[in-house]
């Protein structure tokens, strides 16, 4: 299929000539695998035989573009009936009788002479047409229903991208590598228009508005919205330093406008007001290393598009981020899939195209492999490696792929459906088996099965579903539960068994293993509802206390802080709310998602009875913490109560910001998971008596409060494995009278089939006066502000009057000495004319 060519094409040197020369042939010919063969070469003659060979002068193709022809859209447009504005439906029958019956007619025919085409390949291609620019700046028009090719004209200048004009076709544009922008008309051959050259860089990349004659063209620098009626740009879109924008599109409706950036964001503006409807950030879906590496960004390729959209604008599909591919359901604004397509071995993604209608996107990779991958189940479709070509494109309605081959010469065409569905380990397998007709119906049967087997089990190699991932429709748990049958069995016994030997998890994976013992719940619709909320009023004065350098983990904390805000009154009026959130918004600054879940799963089980005696401490958690240090250490109890260390102090202090000051990153990181491992709500307080016990010789010298308040405020030197063996050492010899067991509930993990759960242990009247108190205030400070500023503008609108005053003043005298001047001379001027 990939070797044998029906039919070839020379085009070196020729300015018009038929594409297929045995047309009739070809168009009886049912089998066909490749429908054509372009070559951007010479035809010489061998002298010494004189037969024909191919010459050396081959000149490669930069890009290529379809669209319908004139009959397609004759068959699909038929244009309306005459005018029949302000007549009745008699003079209608009677007028116009004899010529609609003849305009139905030539409907009929023309629809059927369109349908007569689905019978076989060619006249199904015969239905398109296609354009061709190489890297001479010659640009080829190949009209496939009139069987010609033409040279439409030589610019001279090479280009990235080529379009027909979908709202002139008699129009091509070009994307030049000099930055500028042309148009052509293919039927006079002559310079259309050329577009101001705003681009920073080689445009490389075309996006029509379905509707209204604008294009946008995309650059490694910006991306611009031209008017083409007025050959005139409308608005320039630039990215920020290191959020360089990668690729734009135009939605199916034309509503929106669609723009990746190569840190990882995808923003979907209104294509009329330009306000932002939604953004998607990678970053929470991937590591802290998720941008792109400079000289792996795909610049200059051939039609670059790593941004699609279905043409039911239900799924978005983003390819530019390695061998990655994304896929979002638009409707719910939720990541369907991820998928890692290993199979191309780690090589950078250049385009995406939807196949028509169909739910099936076709990728192309650095190294010249195809991929074709369904978007509803997530599962390969096929792998195409054999071809090694360095750009495609796709017909309208996905029946033909047009293919630009390594070297960039060539220009193939092919069936999609038959590209996809070629089995070829069945086909050379049989070629290189000898036998009767029986026995290789019957190796074909088996090798078709072996193949299917070996298809499947590839395809479970080769798309991998990244458990990362924190929006995805199927959860962390169904992921496991899928691949239960196919790799070991992951339970909670294993990693508990793991911890008690290593007593801390691998950093790779320890954020994939809280996921699963948490069970968040992964209730992306109930997070969206807080998410989408503005920044809550409490926060705005963390951010004047707290001051961060990374913008990144501020940003993260500030969204947190204000979802849990509007989840529970009480987070507007604790002080310590940052210290809580920082370690955590620290870990998971690129995924506020799972950052979120795993504060609720905290709050409600690791800091039960905290806010029940609000302002004050926890007071019935700090009275059993004094009965456990007494148990466990009477001598370290009784010194405390000797200098009045109360557990206010060598309690709450280290608890409430949950052990950050104290222990460094690896530490906290080995402490948390061991918590979440035990599932014990009491952990926290066994490690209190732990710490305090480690450090008994130097806490048995400090005899002055604030001295130990500043010890538990600081990172104390230590052997910390030691302190968790302690710990559970502890928590093992502990009466079950002093256990939390009564004080506390047991661990419970939230529900993923509904909302979060409501949090109202705090005292109600409390927190609803000191909330409506800060409303006021802040009400009246933000109304002395406005005063304020109003009074400033009048003073600065006073301060330009009086300047003003003191200018046309002294323009004033300015012109009484001019006009004084003035009437001297004329004066002089009349005593010597009458003398």
């Amino acid at each position: 299929m990939f070797s044998k060519f029906q039919n070839k094409l020379y085009i070196g040197g020729c300015k018009s000539d038929l594409i297929w020369k045995n047309i009739k042939t070809l168009t009886n010919e049912k089998k066909i695998n490749c429908l054509l063969n372009i070559n951007n070469s010479k035809l010489g003659k061998n002298k010494n035989n004189g037969k024909r060979k191919t010459a050396t002068t081959e000149i490669s193709f930069c890009s290529i573009c379809v669209d319908y022809g004139t009959l397609k859209y004759l068959a699909k447009n038929i244009p309306p009936d005459r005018d029949t504005e302000g007549r009745t439906e008699g003079e209608d029958r009677e007028e116009g009788g004899e010529e609609e019956e003849g305009l139905n007619e030539m409907k009929t025919q023309k629809r059927n002479n369109f349908e007569r085409r689905n019978e076989n390949s060619i006249l199904k291609l015969q239905q398109f047409k296609m354009g061709a620019i190489d890297q001479k700046g010659n640009i080829y028009i190949f009209d496939f229903e009139r069987n010609t090719f033409n040279l439409i004209t030589c610019s001279g200048i090479s280009a990235n991208c080529i379009s027909f004009n979908p709202f002139n076709k008699k129009e091509i544009i070009v994307g030049h590598t000099n930055k500028s922008i042309r148009s052509y008309n293919i039927v006079s051959r002559k310079l259309a228009a050329i577009l101001p050259t705003y681009h920073h860089s080689e445009p490389y990349a075309f996006s029509f508005h379905p509707v209204q004659p604008f294009l946008l063209s995309s650059s490694y620098k910006d991306v611009i919205i031209w008017d083409l009626n007025e050959s005139s740009c409308i608005r320039v879109l630039k990215g920020i330093q290191d959020s360089e924008l990668q690729n734009a599109i135009y939605s199916n409706t034309g509503q929106q406008i669609i723009a990746s950036f190569i840190n990882g964001n995808i923003l979907i503006w209104n294509s009329e007001t330009f306000d932002m409807e939604w953004k998607i950030s990678l970053e929470a879906l991937k590591n802290e290393n998720i941008s792109v590496v400079r000289e792996l960004f795909p610049t200059n390729l051939e039609n670059t598009s790593l941004l699609v959209i279905s043409e039911d604008n239900t799924q978005l599909v983003y390819g530019g981020m390695n061998s990655t591919i994304f896929i979002w359901n638009i409707n719910e604004k939720v990541l369907k899939y991820e998928l890692n397509l290993t199979i191309l071995h780690h090589s950078t993604i250049k385009r995406v195209e939807f196949v028509g209608n169909k739910k099936i996107i076709a990728i192309l990779s650095n190294n010249g492999s195809l991929v074709f991958v369904d978007t509803n189940t997530g599962n390969l479709v096929a792998f195409r490696n054999e071809l090694k070509c360095s750009s495609f494109t796709l017909s309208k309605d996905g029946e033909f792929i047009f293919l630009i081959l390594n070297p960039k010469s060539k220009i193939v065409i092919y069936s999609t459906e038959k590209l996809i569905n070629y089995q070829k380990p069945i086909l050379e397998s049989l070629k290189n088996k000898k036998g009767d007709e029986n026995d290789k119906e019957k190796r074909l049967n088996t090798l078709r099965k072996d193949c299917m087997k070996k298809k499947a089990k590839e395809a479970l190699n080769v798309i991998e579903i990244d458990a990362n991932d924190t929006t995805q429709v199927r959860t962390l748990y169904e992921t496991i539960d899928q691949y239960k049958s196919v790799k070991k069995q992951i339970n909670y016994d294993q990693f508990k068994n793991y911890l008690s030997k290593n007593l801390r998890y691998p950093e790779e994976y320890r954020k994939i293993i809280w996921k699963y013992i948490l069970k968040l719940p992964e209730n992306k619709k109930e997070f969206d509802i807080y998410s989408t909320k503005d920044l809550h009023p409490a926060v705005i004065k963390y951010k004047k206390k707290y001051s961060l350098k990374v913008y990144r983990v501020l940003r993260s904390m500030e969204k947190i802080m204000s979802m849990l805000c509007y989840w529970s009154p009480v987070f507007e009026n604790i002080d310590y709310l940052p210290n809580m959130v920082f370690p955590f918004a620290k870990i998971y600054e690129n995924d506020t998602f799972t950052c979120f879940e795993v504060l609720l799963t905290v709050i409600i089980n690791y800091c039960q009875k905290w806010w029940e005696f609000y302002p004050n401490p926890p007071i019935e958690c700090l009275d059993m913490l004094e009965s456990l240090l007494n148990y466990h250490d009477k001598e370290l109890y009784h010194h405390f109560v000797k200098y009045e260390i109360t557990s206010q102090y060598y309690g709450w202090e280290l608890i409430n910001n949950f052990f950050s000051d104290i222990l460094s990153k690896d530490e906290w990181l080995c402490l948390w998971d061991n918590i979440f491992t035990s599932c014990d709500t009491s952990f926290l307080y066994y490690f209190i008596i732990a710490y305090l016990k480690y450090f008994k010789k130097s806490i048995l010298k400090i005899t002055d409060v604030d001295d130990f308040v500043f010890f538990v405020h600081k990172e104390n030197p230590c052997q910390f494995f030691k302190i968790i063996k302690l710990t559970y050492s502890i928590k093992k010899c502990t009466p079950s009278d002093l256990k939390f067991k009564k004080l506390l509930k047991p661990y419970y993990s939230l529900d993923s089939n509904s909302s979060y759960p409501i949090f109202n242990e705090y005292p109600k009247y409390i927190i609803n006066y000191q909330s409506k108190l800060k409303e006021k205030i802040r009400v009246e400070e933000e109304d002395y502000l406005k005063k304020k500023k109003i009074a400033e503008e009048m003073k600065k609108l006073s301060d330009e009057l009086k300047k003003d005053y003191k200018q046309m003043k002294s323009n004033k005298w300015k012109m009484s000495d001019i006009v004084s001047k003035w009437w001297e001379s004329m004066i002089g001027l009349f005593i010597f004319v009458h003398f």
